[in-house]
């Protein structure tokens, strides 16, 4: 079964990081929070358009806390992978946003836009550093055959192509909900790619899970870790 690792068993280089990296997030949370409580009270066409990337950004670093926390604590190899798409995705996003904003937008969001991409350099960085690891398992099943394995390890894959595949339906829902009948081209662009990910990953999911019957004691075992 898949626990989380005792916090006694990390490094101190590891348990410096997750903290570092958790606080940082956490921050660009709060950044993202006071964004989008200035841009609702604003009735520009532009801020509107700011309100739903923030609104994005917001919903990105939640999931980008949740990828660390089972990535570092449950040592999943594939998680903090998807970790580090997550960071990069915020990080287009910010640059894509940041560049196609008035001067005084920019001047507003200037702060956020530096923290996020200098915090996402580091982060993009240090994780991959861990994702090499020797000793990062990719998933913990203790006393498990190599065939149990390799079938837990595909399982967990389509796991966190589901999970990534949430935040992207979340961000086609905001666009949705907050665009007006006259969406921006960058708008339905996003709109596209979000669609045919969602599309992908439902297919590649559907076809690991089909090619491999688990058996019932090993789908127990995914779904109450």
């Amino acid at each position: 079964m898949l626990q989380i690792k005792p916090w006694s068993e990390l490094s101190c280089l590891v348990k410096l990081y997750f903290c570092f990296t958790v606080a940082s997030l956490l921050a660009l949370l709060g950044l993202t929070l006071s964004s989008i409580c200035k841009q609702r009270m604003n009735t520009d066409v532009s801020d509107e358009d700011n309100f739903t990337v923030s609104l994005m950004q917001l919903f990105g670093i939640l999931f980008c806390i949740y990828y660390i926390s089972r990535g570092v604590l449950q040592e999943n190899r594939q998680e903090l992978v998807v970790f580090v798409l997550s960071v990069l995705v915020v990080m287009v996003r910010s640059v894509v946003n940041f560049s196609v904003l008035g001067s005084k937008d920019k001047q507003e969001l200037l702060v956020r836009f530096v923290c996020i991409m200098c915090l996402g350099v580091i982060h993009v960085f240090c994780t991959t550093l861990l994702i090499q690891r020797p000793n990062m398992m990719a998933f913990r099943v203790g006393g498990a055959l190599e065939s149990l394995q390799e079938q837990y390890f595909l399982l967990n894959l389509c796991f966190s192509m589901v999970t990534f595949d949430l935040q992207a339906q979340l961000c086609l829902c905001i666009l949705i909900t907050t665009s007006d009948s006259a969406m921006s081209i960058l708008n339905t662009v996003i709109l596209g790619v979000g669609v045919f990910w969602a599309c992908l990953t439902a297919a590649v999911g559907a076809v690991a899970v089909s090619l491999h019957h688990p058996p019932p004691s090993l789908v127990k075992l995914m779904f109450t870790q």
